[in-house]
């Protein structure tokens, strides 16, 4: 693959997949010859490669960013609640931070969540609930807490196990930033150049979520 035709795009596991297809269908239209080698990892391995040059521009949702990276905003999404059918919250609309307290809770290892709380001068919620299990896997943590083992914090746009409820969480509201990052002081390649173009083109706020899946049955 020539240099100026193939791009090498880090992408935060925990990115919709409606938005990042979306992405990569207005790319195509952009840029038809393009080719794609897409990594996916948590932030702090994306940053990484970034920094070495493995990779060419990142998606990704830190809270803040290291001074050599240029960072452009994409999207802004609030953190949700789930929790397994006929749970309290159910009968919630929207949930207060301080519900949490006392809850048997799965904790998303790579979750931006507690960092946010540093800007927000607000204590990591880590403390009121009851940490029975963490995991880096999400589909994990989603099938735990369907099976009543506890709550979690995910993202709006995060896709959801089928059956699993969400509540927005308030007071307060907490949201994640996504966005496109390169390297300071690197000279962008006429791929990376038609994806940061297509990416501040696109109208992110009007992609839907991800939606649903289901957990797969395995027979004996």
């Amino acid at each position: 693959m020539a240099a100026d035709t193939l791009l090498k795009l880090g992408v935060v596991s925990t990115m919709s997949s409606s938005h990042l297809v979306a992405f990569l269908q207005a790319l195509r239209q952009n840029a038809p010859g393009l080719e794609l080698e897409i990594w996916e990892s948590n932030c702090e391995d994306i940053a990484l490669a970034l920094e070495r040059g493995d990779i060419d521009l990142a998606i990704m949702t830190l809270p803040e960013y290291p001074d050599g990276f240029r960072i452009i905003e994409l999207y802004r999404e609030p953190y949700h609640v789930a929790f397994p059918p006929g749970h309290r919250f159910s009968n919630m609309s929207e949930v207060p931070l301080c519900e949490l307290e006392g809850e048997d809770y799965v904790k998303r290892l790579h979750c931006e969540f507690p960092s946010n709380f540093v800007r927000l001068k607000v204590a990591k919620p880590y403390h009121a609930v009851k940490t029975r299990y963490a995991t880096e896997r999400e589909d994990w943590v989603q099938t735990m807490v369907a099976a009543g083992l506890g709550v979690t914090l995910i993202p709006k746009y995060l896709p959801v196990l089928n059956g699993l409820e969400t509540r927005t969480l308030i007071e307060p509201r907490v949201m994640r930033t996504v966005s496109i990052v390169t390297r300071a002081g690197r000279r962008h390649s006429i791929p990376v150049m038609r994806a940061l173009e297509t990416a501040k083109g696109l109208n992110w706020e009007q992609i839907p979520a991800s939606g649903t899946f289901s957990c797969p049955t395995f027979m004996a």
